[in-house]
């Protein structure tokens, strides 16, 4: 996947300096990059901070969107995504198509014993079942962790540490 993201960029990079007149150091945007986008605030509860350290992936066969975050207020790991259209999330009562979901930490009214979820890489598979893979910072217990979202048949959640001091 990084290699083809990879090739894409040189793509665009080398068919931008081949263009007669123009460089990748353009003085004024072209139309392509002009092009509106759809601003959301996807998880905003009142008088909290969250969605630093966030992470985005998409998974084009069900035209969702995938993103990790960590939850500042609260000191855990959340995981939001848009949901099928017309149908209910659970993130805000503003914008009622995202889910939202806490992956890992206690996170009870800010209160919190756990501080996990800081620098937070999500990938997805690209076809067929739901599976979600996060890799995250858990500062409690200064240790990288991995946790899978897997909505196969019905979604589980499992986490595990990769990496700690000890």
């Amino acid at each position: 996947m990084l290699q083809l993201r990879f090739l894409r960029w040189l793509f665009s990079f080398v068919f931008l300096a081949a263009v007669p007149g123009s460089s990748a150091l353009a003085n004024s945007p072209t139309p392509a990059y002009t092009t509106p986008f759809r601003i959301e605030a996807v998880d905003h509860p009142a008088d909290t901070f969250t969605g630093t350290h966030v992470s985005l992936a998409y998974k084009p066969d069900l035209f969702r969107t995938y993103v990790s975050y960590y939850d500042f207020t609260h000191h855990t790991l959340k995981l939001a995504y848009n949901t099928w259209p017309n149908a209910q999330g659970n993130c805000n009562v503003t914008l009622l198509h995202w889910a939202c979901l806490t992956l890992d930490g206690d996170g009870l009214a800010g209160h919190s014993v756990d501080d996990v979820g800081m620098y937070s890489s999500v990938d997805v598979n690209p076809s067929g079942f739901p599976v979600v893979r996060i890799s995250y910072y858990d500062k409690t217990i200064q240790a990288l962790k991995y946790a899978e979202y897997d909505c196969a048949f019905a979604c589980n959640l499992t986490t595990e540490i990769v990496d700690d001091p000890a």
